[in-house]
């Protein structure tokens, strides 16, 4: 289904000859894993909302699972030098700052009203994209796609049903970290060669840090300690952790081979999935107008076409 529905939204150079396959399950295996992390996340969150603990849990679990593997030989992670892992030391904290914004957002808020806000994130992402990481401006189909996405966002926050200004808050917030996250990521796996493996390993070995911090200074520890596990709870945790390490190391791995406004329309269309599972596991849904909205944001990034490099689009014109 993924690899279908990748192959009809044709980013011009995400399929090219040599590179069509490769980067089509690349894509599906990260499709299928942030389609399922935003439900598991909300799911884990819901039986156990201290927030930053379970974000310290979910990268404690990456960080020391891919180090096991590499230590048995399951994987390699020769190339992560000293000098090359504190290039990541930047992306830790925005990967950290992302995904804990993104955590509140589910604590306060529909999981439909987070899609739609992300849906318009890629207008942001094209034009920091075009600024900074060397690519072309939209096409016109793809202007008219991003402003689909926006125009779709703007019509769910007039029939949000559920509005909260703690839950807007944190979105505005994610907004930001978000934009800058995905341009910056970008920058550094261009310019700091690394596995996929390597790369999310080192990344969430940083971020344990400045949670630790942030889990000493929160007013968690005291739920923390009075928490009863249950079966629910260690099922749903656990298998946030399980998925997070996989989606950490399938994003990378898509981020190496796409321009960070593909990625993050990409990230967006998969979301679809998160829909659907959501609709049949929630009772906090969203009116059906709102639904209508947000499928108009998918359906509108499918006419998104990546943006060539602009070294590239000149020896095109030449």
């Amino acid at each position: 289904m993924c690899m279908a529905f990748l192959q009809r939204i044709k980013f011009p150079d995400l399929f090219s000859d040599k590179q069509c396959q490769k980067t089509a399950f690349a894509a599906a295996g990260f499709m299928t894993c942030s389609s399922m992390m935003l439900v598991v996340n909300k799911l884990a969150i819901t039986y156990f909302t201290a927030a930053s603990h379970l974000l310290f849990m979910q990268l404690a679990f990456n960080a020391l699972v891919i180090a096991v593997a590499g230590q048995i030989g399951m994987l390699s992670l020769s190339d992560l030098t000293v000098k090359k892992s504190f290039s990541y030391l930047g992306v830790s904290l925005c990967f950290l700052a992302a995904l804990f914004t993104n955590i509140k957002i589910l604590q306060h808020t529909n999981m439909e009203t987070f899609i739609v806000f992300r849906s318009a994130t890629p207008i942001i992402i094209s034009l920091l994209d075009y600024i900074f990481l060397g690519r072309e401006a939209p096409s016109r189909r793809s202007c008219a796609a991003l402003l689909g996405l926006l125009l779709g966002s703007t019509v769910y926050v007039k029939t949000d049903a559920h509005f909260s200004v703690m839950g807007y808050t944190w979105i505005t917030c994610w907004i930001f970290v978000f934009s800058f996250d995905q341009i910056y990521i970008k920058h550094v796996v261009n310019e700091v060669k690394l596995s996929s493996w390597s790369r999310s390993c080192v990344t969430n070995l940083f971020s344990l840090v400045p949670l630790l911090l942030a889990m000493v200074m929160s007013d968690e520890r005291k739920y923390v300690r009075s928490y009863k596990w249950d079966l629910n709870g260690i099922l749903f945790v656990g298998l946030s952790c399980l998925v997070g390490t996989f989606m950490s190391v399938s994003s990378f791995h898509l981020r190496s081979m796409v321009s960070a406004t593909s990625f993050t329309v990409i990230g967006t269309v998969c979301k679809i999935l998160s829909v659907l599972m959501n609709y049949f596991m929630w009772d906090q849904h969203a009116s059906h107008s709102g639904i209508g909205a947000l499928l108009f944001c998918v359906l509108s990034a499918t006419l998104y076409q990546q943006a060539p490099l602009q070294k590239e689009a000149g020896s095109i014109t030449k």
